[in-house]
């Protein structure tokens, strides 16, 4: 940029000021007028501050050699620098307060103790009310850098840099309670500033703390948050919350009422203006697009409009309307198309088709942003659109839900509402179909006993072994584990019966099931991390948030006892009672299930012992040869010899599972792949031990014991909710939890006969029980997460919910299978499949029953 020769400044005039009025009207810096003038005032001077503030220059209004340079090198405009698109420019003080600290942002409420736009030694980002006419909105400093309103004593933690947003609205805090009827225009202005404040620096729409009177004033007042707190600080606070301040405004602010002032109503490029006062919202109730929710749920506010549409795209910048011919259908969508949405029956929810969604994957596969907005209607037809923000705002600042790599756009199961392994024909398989068509039973003869052994040893149905209980990730924080179901107590003893908790192999513990030691992050005791949380549980913050739903309560979670637990493990070991014994020898790191394994030569998972292969790596062995020990002390000595202690040591060691160690390329150890006593537990002589113990029985009640504490009890309440908690049924699920982790196991389920399989199935679902969201429903349930997220677990949840309802004597909107077409369904999805023929072994064998011979207990 050229901008003329020499400096210019206020009072400069000219081509050269053309020039730059002209750029800074383009980059948005220039607000005040429409085409340049031709004379440097106070307005240019104003913008050019506003640039140079921007742009990490020094800051003082003139145009010389280094502001021209800067000018030449600037790729964004106001908006990307951090200013307000209608904001009167006003830098009063040229030093910023510095860079923020912190990558969260938290806004600040100020009053100005005065009736005028002060001039400030210190200035906040924004001012907002009467300078003596309308109510108008000034900037003073961009967002993306500290304002210097607040009181930072040296040696203190950081105030203003702790990315605090601040406001002083012109006024009184004495007053501040009655703002918004005192003064509604300068209260709906506050409101929309924070509206697009949250929008833009990230701001949560929460209030988290009481905004008190003058009892606030002073580093003791009754508001002032403790250091601690202030660094846990988000939403909205006062700078009577500041930690080392003493003001105590904004006073008493109606700030519930300011959380829930709708966002301006600009008029966008492209639309015509409305008549409306407000702008419908939408947020997103889906966190993430992924192959395990590939459903994109919105939450749309129309705000008065009786119709609206919803746009989509993979890029923010296709919502304007220039770049229209840039839009396809991989990545863009605007639901118009379809038809205009009814405010009134969408009940506040949209669902994008999942056509557009597979769409946008297919063309994504590296994954990518979904970014959304709405525009609201007068009529059918399109009349006084609304839009939710102009596409200006839009293209740098829209909302977006991340679409995961990989996502294929569906699943497997949304065709009618019925799993595509249902439809598939098979010879074995049944006719399965929805409505008051006829459902065939399941009809296979029982299946000759597979050899099982060199199947579970090397599995390779999802590419992972029985060790691999869920597909490896990055690891995490391991989710709280569910509540522990109460074991019933045990009835008077009986003579030659012993007590309630002999499993037949010795004492059961005492809890009714084992407490797994989380060692290596994988904690396979916790079904879906998204859904069984601790917020979940009784006594939870959403515990006291409970809504109504229908007059019907689903079964209670049943509870075995350990002679139930036992039988359904035996029933799933079959006749292939040398499963006890088995082991594999670290059979992934040699190539036992194939080169493609992430184990082959990388790390080392150590030995697998027992009916699931209990893994030395992840510690499950460390836990099972604890629990032998203390079933048969003398035994297990005898067993595994004078190393016996040092043996129970390193497989119960904590730390890291090998695939997580940094020298994992290297063929990494955990600390439980250790040798003991010179010896790999793979190698002699401790093979020879291992086999002898799996045929001592009080060692294999062990087994059972363990087992069914990993991968029978998680999954209780879940097959309770489909009706499977049955031997049978419970086999099945032991089988697929085992082999493929309880998270997947419970995804193949309800996959395979889960009755609500798309967006509009949920819904008539949700409907029937009388609850408006799955929120709502997950916070009428004690027992889930309210996460919004409709997983395995809640999908089950509604599932028991509808069975109830049938059972009182309602309708179910939503056809369900019965007990035997579910078990069907699990052996139609089992066939052919190189696991399989447990699975169609355990549905067509007529000694496996389908009742338990004696009751099963509900807490």
């Amino acid at each position: 940029m050229t901008f003329g020769t020499g400096t210019l400044r206020t009072g400069s005039t000219g081509d050269g000021v053309t020039e730059l009025q002209r750029w800074l009207i383009g980059k948005g810096f220039l607000i005040a007028l429409t085409s340049p003038t031709g004379t440097f005032d106070a307005a240019t001077d104003q913008a050019v501050k506003a640039f140079q503030l921007s742009a990490g220059i020094g800051c003082d209004g003139e145009v010389g050699g280094g502001t021209r340079t800067a000018a030449d090198a600037y790729a964004g405009d106001a908006l990307s620098g951090g200013w307000h698109p209608t904001a009167i420019r006003n830098v009063q003080q040229t030093a910023i307060g510095g860079s923020y600290t912190t990558t969260t942002r938290r806004g600040v409420l100020h009053t100005t103790e005065g009736n005028n736009l002060p001039a400030y030694p210190d200035p906040p980002h924004f001012t907002v009310g009467r300078n003596g006419g309308s109510v108008q909105l000034w900037q003073h400093y961009p967002i993306t850098v500290a304002a210097r309103a607040l009181a930072n004593p040296a040696g203190d933690p950081e105030t203003n840099r702790f990315g605090a947003i601040q406001i002083e609205v012109i006024g009184f805090a004495k007053d501040s309670a009655t703002m918004a009827t005192a003064d509604a225009d300068k209260f709906r202005a506050l409101g929309e500033w924070m509206r697009w404040a949250e929008m833009n620096a990230g701001i949560a729409n929460v209030a988290n703390h009481v905004f008190d009177g003058d009892a606030s004033y002073g580093v003791n007042g009754t508001t002032r948050l403790s250091l601690d707190q202030w660094a846990a600080s988000t939403g909205w606070v006062g700078h009577q919350h500041v930690p080392q301040n003493t003001h105590w405004d904004p006073g008493k602010i109606d700030i519930a009422a300011l959380l829930v002032v709708p966002a301006p109503v600009a008029p966008a490029q492209g639309f015509a203006t409305s008549t409306s006062t407000s702008a419908p919202t939408v947020r997103a109730t889906t966190r993430a697009l992924s192959n395990a929710f590939p459903s994109l749920t919105l939450a749309v506010d129309p705000a008065g409009s009786p119709f609206f549409e919803v746009l989509l795209t993979t890029s923010a910048a296709l919502f304007l309307p220039q770049n229209a011919p840039l839009r396809t259908t991989g990545n863009f969508y605007a639901s118009r198309q379809d038809g205009l949405t009814s405010s009134a029956d969408a009940y506040g929810r949209y669902i994008a088709p999942v056509n557009t969604i597979s769409a946008f994957a297919q063309a994504n596969p590296g994954g990518a942003q979904v970014f959304y907005t709405v525009v609201g209607y007068a009529d059918p037809n399109g009349s006084g659109p609304v839009p939710a923000a102009p596409p200006e705002v839009l293209a740098t600042a829209a909302a977006g839900v991340p679409m995961m790599p990989g996502f294929r756009g569906h699943t497997a199961t949304d065709s009618l509402g019925v799993p595509l392994s249902m439809l598939r024909p098979s010879a074995r398989s049944a006719s399965l179909a929805l409505g008051r068509t006829r459902v065939r039973a399941y009809d296979v003869p029982p299946a000759p006993a597979p050899d099982l052994r060199a199947a579970d040893r090397v599995e390779g149905e999802d590419g992972y072994d029985l060790r691999n209980r869920s597909v490896p990730s990055a690891p995490t924080p391991p989710p709280p584990p569910p509540p522990t179901f109460t074991a019933p107590p045990p009835p008077p003893a009986t003579s030659g019966l012993g007590s309630s908790y002999d499993d037949g192999y010795g004492e059961w513990s005492p809890n009714g099931r084992p407490q797994p030691r989380n060692l290596s992050g994988e904690d396979s005791t916790v079904p879906v991390a998204d859904e069984y949380d601790d917020l979940g549980w009784p006594g939870s913050p959403y515990a006291d948030e409970s809504v109504r739903v229908a007059n019907v309560t689903r079964a209670a979670a049943p509870v075995l006892a350990p002679e139930h637990k036992r039988a359904v493990i035996e029933y799933y070991v079959g006749p292939d009672t040398d499963l006890y014994t088995a082991t594999t020898a670290d059979a992934e790191y040699a190539g036992g299930a194939g080169t493609d394994h992430p184990a082959y030569q990388r790390y080392h998972t150590g030995l697998g012992f027992g009916i699931v292969a209990f893994s030395q790596d992840t510690g499950d062995l460390g836990q099972l040869l604890t629990l032998m020990n203390d079933r048969d002390t003398a035994t297990f000595g005898l067993t595994f010899g004078p190393d016996q202690a040092e043996l129970l040591a390193v497989t119960n060691r904590p730390g890291p599972l090998g695939k997580d160690l940094p020298e994992a390329s290297g063929g990494g150890r955990s600390t439980r792949v250790q040798p003991v006593a010179g010896a790999d537990l793979w190698t002699d002589p401790w093979l020879d031990r291992f086999t002898a113990a799996g045929t001592h029985v009080p060692f294999r009640g062990a087994q059972i014991e363990l087992a069914s504490g990993l991968f029978l009890d998680p999954v209780l309440r879940f097959a309770g909710d489909l009706g499977l908690a049955t031997p049978r049924g419970l086999a099945i699920l032991f089988d697929r939890a085992a082999h493929r982790g309880v998270v997947n196991a419970m995804t193949w389920v309800v996959e395979s006969i889960g009755a609500l399989q798309t967006p509009q199935l949920v819904q008539e679902a949700l409907r029937a029980i009388g609850a408006d969201s799955v929120e709502a429903f997950q916070r009428s349930q004690p027992d889930l997460l309210v996460d919004d997220q409709f997983g395995p677990l809640t999908h089950a949840a509604l599932t028991g919910m509808l069975q109830a309802l049938v059972a009182a004597g309602g309708v179910s909107p939503v056809p369900l299978l019965d007990y035997q077409r579910s078990i069907a369904g699990l052996g139609t999805r089992a066939t052919g499949q190189p696991w399989g023929d447990r699975i169609v072994r355990l549905v067509g064998d007529a000694a496996v029953p389908d009742t338990f011979q004696s009751a099963v207990l509900v807490p």
